[in-house]
């Protein structure tokens, strides 16, 4: 006999709504001060690697003991090694959500916070980043043409703040700052172009671009399912999210 999946509540977004193996990246940033290695927590880890000046501190957290700090080269970043199972989905139906906490250290400047995304239509696929000022979501179909979805927010220096991408199985892509839907587009193309990139956490290696010293904490990838399919305000995580 098949149980049907419990009614997601947006009031407690925090509580598990979809099977854990859905979730195909869950990066908590626990350890020790300056370290230089973490672990993906989700049900089939992947391989996570420093480099640069980018390590975990525990001077800051959102939950647990540390949090993620890319540092300021413009090599420095956390990679995740390429698998399969990191594409959002070739198809316009292929849902997903991506979450992750922000602490900046300035308002100006760039804030990557994840990215699998190169220079070529090849190379794929989307990133999510705070630019001076604009929350931005990009991604790359696979016919190549770009969408973006945007909009201005307002960053507290020294707050973390929760935001969030979905896509829905109708194509719908919501972003969300602090709960609220900021943004949303539907686009006549909904495919994201696989990738065979790593992800990047906190900034791009080898970019000659330099990132913020900003503070990530708790970044989960959830496929086939949109956590939060609605355009209402959502509540902001309370606690780290469910490792089981």
């Amino acid at each position: 006999m098949t149980f049907p999946m419990p009614a997601f509540s947006p009031t407690h977004p925090e509580a598990a709504t979809a099977p854990f193996s859905a979730v195909k990246l869950l990066l908590g940033f626990n350890g020790t001060n300056l370290a230089t290695t973490t672990t993906d927590e989700s049900a089939s880890p992947h391989t996570c690697t420093y480099s640069g000046t980018a390590r975990i501190e525990t001077a800051q957290q959102k939950f647990g003991t540390a949090s993620h700090r890319p540092g300021t080269s413009a090599n420095g970043a956390l990679t995740v090694t390429y698998a399969s199972d990191l594409n959002l989905g070739t198809l316009a139906s292929d849902a997903f959500t991506i979450e992750a906490f922000l602490r900046t250290t300035s308002i100006s400047g760039n804030h990557y916070i994840i990215r699998q995304y190169g220079s070529t239509a090849s190379d794929g696929a989307w990133y999510l980043t705070v630019f001076s000022g604009v929350l931005t979501f990009v991604k790359r179909n696979t016919a190549g043409s770009i969408v973006t979805v945007s909009e201005s927010v307002t960053l507290v220096s020294g707050t973390w703040h929760y935001i969030t991408i979905s896509k829905n199985s109708a194509g719908k892509f919501r972003l969300r700052f602090d709960g609220v839907m900021v943004a949303n587009a539907t686009p006549a193309d909904a495919t994201i172009n696989p990738s065979v990139l790593a992800l990047s956490i906190g900034n791009l290696p080898g970019s000659n671009v330099t990132n913020t010293n900003d503070y990530i904490d708790e970044i989960r990838i959830t496929k086939d399912y949109d956590l939060y399919d609605t355009d209402a305000d959502i509540a902001v995580p309370t606690a780290a999210f469910p490792r089981s």
